[in-house]
């Protein structure tokens, strides 16, 4: 099972290789595929929408509901002897936790390739700083000042 899992994961990265380009990014990214990873691994999708904060904050959520769910079904045991399950409360409220994390994990990461989107398709300002000397001549027209020559040490243009 193993030799399976290793050769479908080592397929695609030997077929990029062979064709010796990596797949083209437009930049976007999808929030289709930004909840899907969130539904399998809680966080990852709002990590790849680039935003990291919600990635580990629903990381973090499940991977301790996830120990702790860990913890309190190992601790109800009663050793051979007819109880109750003293912890199935627990549990139970464990379960909804993490099934609320993932919907609301998936959701924030569908959300975040959506507002990652939105950014990248704004226009970016650029701030333009010119150190040196400019000599720039110039003949004013309609007036009596007659040709113009500005030396300019720094600019800035934003």
């Amino acid at each position: 099972m193993r030799t399976l899992l290793a050769a479908l994961l080592l397929v695609p990265i030997v077929a990029l290789e062979a064709t010796g380009q990596a797949p083209a990014d437009s930049g976007r990214r999808s929030p289709i595929a930004a909840g899907i990873m969130s539904f399998i691994a809680p966080g990852v999708g709002s990590a790849y929408a680039g935003n990291n904060y919600h990635g580990a904050i629903h990381g973090s959520i499940a991977l301790t509901l996830a120990v702790g769910g860990a913890v309190a079904a190992v601790a109800d045991h009663c050793d051979g002897q007819d109880c109750p399950g003293q912890n199935q409360t627990a549990i139970v409220v464990i379960i909804a936790a993490y099934v609320t994390n993932q919907v609301w994990s998936v959701f924030t990461a569908a959300k975040d390739a959506r507002a990652y989107n939105r950014w990248f398709e704004q226009p970016k300002k650029v701030a333009r700083i010119e150190i040196g000397p400019t000599l720039q001549a110039a003949a004013i027209h309609g007036g009596a000042t007659g040709p113009h020559l500005e030396v300019r040490l720094l600019r800035v243009a934003y």
